[in-house]
């Protein structure tokens, strides 16, 4: 879990210096969506995004050079397929996430996100 806390903390980062809330800042809730669904992912995506060229600046930019080519649209299915693409984490999936208390402890931190 901690992995994933760092994760949407850094992309919460990123978000936070853009002027406003723009395509770039829903690139990011987006992604925050894909971690919370697939927490497996949190480790490869903290990683890329200390990488040069790839914040969420970097993916939005994938995401409008598709659109442009399809008429000005970016459906939501896509830009997931995008984004799990360009952060190399489209072979994990929502199997990763485990519902239920572990152990009969309900861990409160989990529903802080």
């Amino acid at each position: 879990m901690d992995k994933l806390y760092k994760a949407v903390e850094m992309i919460g980062e990123q978000q936070a210096a853009l002027k406003q809330k723009n395509q770039i800042y829903w690139v990011g809730e987006q992604l925050k969506d894909i971690l919370r669904a697939a927490p497996g992912a949190a480790g490869v995506v903290m990683e890329d995004l200390r990488q040069s060229g790839m914040t969420i600046t970097d993916c939005e930019k994938k995401i409008a050079a598709y659109a442009k080519g399809n008429g000005g649209c970016c459906p939501p299915q896509e830009a997931d397929k995008i984004i799990r693409e360009f952060y190399g984490i489209n072979n994990i999936s929502t199997k990763e996430v485990s519902c239920g208390p572990k152990n009969g402890v309900i861990a409160l931190e989990e529903f802080l996100l």
